[in-house]
């Protein structure tokens, strides 16, 4: 058993999500309105979101292209939610009626259904109007402790959400964008927001408790995972294939050009900004790794 999914706290927590997610639930298969085409004429995306903004190669294309653009960066997102969600599943499953985690098992029947179904609208929209990229897995830390396993696969979970929950956010909101991509971004965004109250409320208790029992080596080697798998995260949003689709001549050159140009640095910033000074703030990353993490010139 572990304290800290016995405090007070967590088991109280684990309570107000669940009944929230009772409280929220809607039906994912009747819920969206699928349209043969979702092909508008105008950005999948809100023009900030495209790997491209901040640089001069958006001014090298043409609307025709940047829309294309859109779209298939917009299928490697949703590939990338089809394949981390997955991750996120597994993770959970492994956990879910294993004695040391009784006290939030509730919550996490309400967490793998939802993402479950979040997985298949995903996938659904990749399959319509695209097809579902391959995935490129992050490896995990390696540790055999449970207490740092719990944390970084915890920490993994909100980072990854909340990356998503930027995108869905916008996108949610953005009226100018085909319906049913509003629609799925926007319910996407009211889940994730229960899911990363919960993952923030664990993080914060687990690394309480490795700051009492681990040495400063060993959280150094923690924070510095930390900050290469937020890198590693937004470095998958420049995809190869998504390049290639939108009929761009020498995709991985492109990538390199696009991803190490200077311009990129603020964006990535704005993306991982809440992420990060929630981390920053319970001692789990360095002030200093935000340049490391955000900058990838001469990457």
């Amino acid at each position: 058993m572990s304290p800290v999914f016995e405090s007070q706290d967590v088991i109280g927590l684990s309570k107000k999500i669940s009944e929230k997610s009772l409280a929220g639930y809607y039906n994912p298969y009747t819920k969206f309105n699928w349209t043969d085409s979702v092909d508008t004429g105008k950005l999948w995306v809100d023009a900030d979101l495209l790997s491209v903004y901040g640089t001069p190669y958006i001014d090298e294309l043409s609307k025709e292209q940047l829309i294309n653009l859109s779209k298939w960066e917009s299928i490697n997102f949703y590939s990338l939610n089809v394949h981390g969600i997955k991750e996120l599943i597994n993770e959970m499953v492994n956990r879910i009626h294993h004695p040391r985690y009784k006290s939030i098992s509730q919550f996490l029947h309400h967490f793998i259904g939802e993402e479950n179904e979040h997985m298949w609208f995903f996938a659904e929209f990749c399959n319509r109007y695209g097809r579902i990229y391959p995935s490129k897995a992050i490896p995990g830390l390696g540790k055999e402790d449970q207490d740092i396993e719990d944390f970084i696969v915890f920490s993994r979970v909100v980072i990854f959400e909340e990356i998503v929950d930027y995108y869905n956010s916008k996108v949610g909101g953005n009226t100018e964008v085909h319906p049913l991509i509003k629609d799925i971004n926007y319910y996407h965004h009211i889940d994730e927001s229960r899911h990363v109250a919960f993952g923030r409320g664990i993080i914060k208790a687990l690394f309480s408790a490795l700051k009492e029992k681990l040495d400063e080596q060993e959280l150094e080697g923690i924070r510095t995972y930390l900050a290469a798998y937020m890198k590693s995260s937004l470095e998958q949003l420049y995809s190869p294939s998504a390049y290639r689709d939108a009929g761009i001549p020498t995709p991985h050159d492109f990538r390199r050009k696009v991803m190490n140009h200077p311009g990129r640095t603020e964006s990535h910033k704005k993306m991982i900004k809440r992420t990060f000074n929630f981390f920053e703030s319970i001692g789990a990353i360095r002030k200093e790794d935000e340049k490391h993490v955000c900058e990838f010139i001469n990457h």
